[in-house]
C-alpha cells in the first residue's frame, strides 16, 4: 500500500504485515502500528502435524522446508603452523 507523503507530491511505501487465524480469517496491519516484536517459543505448525498428513505429503513438505533453510556462512579459518 501507498500512502501521500505529508511533504510532497511523491508516494511513501508502508510495509503491511498479513495474517490468518486458524479459521481461515485474514487480517493486515501496517508495520507502524506494531509496538512490539517477539519471537514465540511455540511453534505455528500444530504438534500432530505428522499424524494428519499422509507420509509422502509430509516428507514432501519436510523437504519443501528444509530447501528454504539459507547455507551456513563459512567461518575463517586459521592456517595450521
Amino acid at each position: 500500500p501507498y500512502c501521500p507523503s505529508a511533504n510532497s507530491s511523491n508516494f511513501a511505501k508502508l510495509t503491511m504485515y498479513q495474517f490468518f487465524t486458524v479459521n481461515g480469517y485474514e487480517f493486515s496491519v501496517l508495520e507502524a502500528d506494531i509496538d512490539e516484536h517477539r519471537k514465540s517459543p511455540l511453534s505455528i505448525m500444530p504438534d500432530n502435524m505428522s499424524t494428519v498428513l499422509p507420509p509422502a505429503d509430509f516428507s514432501d513438505m519436510v523437504k519443501y522446508l528444509l530447501s528454504l533453510r539459507q547455507p551456513a556462512k563459512k567461518t575463517a579459518s586459521k592456517p595450521e603452523p
